[in-house]
């Protein structure tokens, strides 16, 4: 009877297993890239410092240090502008990266990693699953592969952003989708507190706001100033912040 559960779980979840598969394929490249590089490519002065003497520190590198800074000991600025600081990166993925590490009891430097690489595989879901509903499962296993296996998609690893953040904007097209608005208003603000970059998430908002109340004026006015409010509050309150 266990069998029979199984089978029936595996020709439903069949095409998601292998979205998964393709996803762990590329980051048992990315681990034995690691290994390899470790080993057998020379280290110049000190142009990648080491943050920290456990296996991982190869995972947190260049933007990784600060995102490692700020969970650690929190945003610091002393007025010199010809200094680097860690304003220049947002709050979300070291605050949750922090709460991981309070959390489950780990360094600071672990959970950045935990958070991204957790991230990445619920993104990698969600991404063939907004595929699959207008294209079907052959192109969004074809999407899955190439997200994966694009070159820089080593950072999905590392402690940047790039994972949360494409966790995040997939979500927020799936809720546009089911109208969701004032739900992907809040992804919005999320992104845009993970990647200030991701502004440009407010073009298929509005848009998908347009066709949702383009009849209703007054609910287009309403609905459309709540949802560009909180879609922004990632923004200006960490800039109120600064």
């Amino acid at each position: 009877m266990k069998l029979k559960y199984v089978r029936q779980w595996w020709k439903v979840n069949r095409s998601y297993s292998s979205a998964l598969l393709i996803l762990f394929t590329s980051r048992l490249i990315v681990a034995l890239a690691i290994i390899f590089s470790s080993k057998f490519v020379r280290r110049v002065g000190e142009i990648f410092p080491d943050v920290t003497p456990r296996w991982y520190r190869f995972l947190l590198r260049w933007d990784g240090t600060w995102y490692l800074k700020i969970a650690s000991e929190g945003y610091s600025y002393n007025g010199n502008d010809l200094v680097q600081w860690s304003m220049a990166f947002p709050p979300f993925y070291p605050l949750i990266s922090k709460a991981v590490a309070v959390i489950l009891g780990i360094s600071e430097g672990a959970s950045l990693l935990v958070v991204a690489n957790i991230s990445i595989v619920i993104a990698v879901l969600l991404t063939f699953k907004l595929v699959k509903e207008d294209f079907g499962d052959e192109t969004a296993l074809y999407t899955v592969a190439a997200l994966s296996f694009f070159p820089t998609s080593l950072f999905f690893s590392a402690g940047y952003t790039e994972s949360l953040a494409l966790l995040l904007i997939v979500s927020c097209f799936l809720l546009l989708k089911r109208k969701r608005y004032i739900l992907a208003s809040v992804f919005v603000s999320l992104t845009l507190a993970t990647r200030p970059t991701s502004v440009v998430l407010m073009l298929p908002l509005v848009w998908e706001l347009w066709r949702g109340f383009s009849g209703n004026f007054r609910r287009l006015a309403t609905i459309g100033a709540s949802c560009l409010i909180i879609a922004t509050a990632g923004l200006w309150m960490y800039m109120i912040y600064l």
